[in-house]
């Protein structure tokens, strides 16, 4: 009897030795690898898209302009309510470029692209010149931030859009 006894108690030791080694071999499934972001491109990719929308907004170009936006885009005008449709955000537009004040620049000073290369966002100055009723030129300037959405074609959108001036 005590030899069987011997026998079960290292049976099962080593059962659970072996369950031990075999549990300590599997390998855990690798973590999803992150995508390599060339964040150079992308933020050259999103400048020159700011520089062809600046091209759009100073022609006041409604299609072009647009055309910018991500389906899903949200604008935040300065003085106006918030654009979620493609109607709204067309009529903040049309509103806009019938406004007495010329786009004069858009400088953008930051782009920061995500750690996923999916999404970034872009700072950057404005500059308008308007006229007074006797045609004297005044200069006013501002700030934007546009959230950029990379689409499924591999084209940045954008998907927010905010600005207002400094005074």
């Amino acid at each position: 009897m005590g030899s069987n006894k011997k026998w079960i108690g290292f049976a099962v030791v080593l059962a659970v030795v072996v369950g031990v080694v075999a549990g300590c071999g599997q390998q855990q499934p690798p973590e999803p690898a992150m995508p390599i972001v060339d964040v150079a491109a992308e933020e050259k990719a999103i400048r020159a898209a700011a520089k062809e929308w600046e091209v759009a907004l100073k022609a006041k170009d409604l299609d072009k302009t647009l055309s910018f936006y991500a389906a899903e885009a949200c604008i935040l005008p300065a003085g106006m309510p918030r654009a979620t449709t493609p109607e709204e955000r067309r009529a903040v537009w049309e509103a806009m470029f019938k406004s007495p004040a010329e786009l004069a620049s858009l400088e953008t000073t930051d782009v920061t692209i995500s750690h996923h290369g999916d999404l970034a966002y872009e700072a950057g100055k404005i500059v308008e010149t308007m006229k007074d009723r006797k045609g004297k030129a005044t200069t006013i300037t501002g700030k934007y931030l546009v959230v950029w959405k990379k689409q499924a074609d591999g084209k940045w959108k954008a998907v927010a859009d905010i600005w207002n001036l400094d005074s």
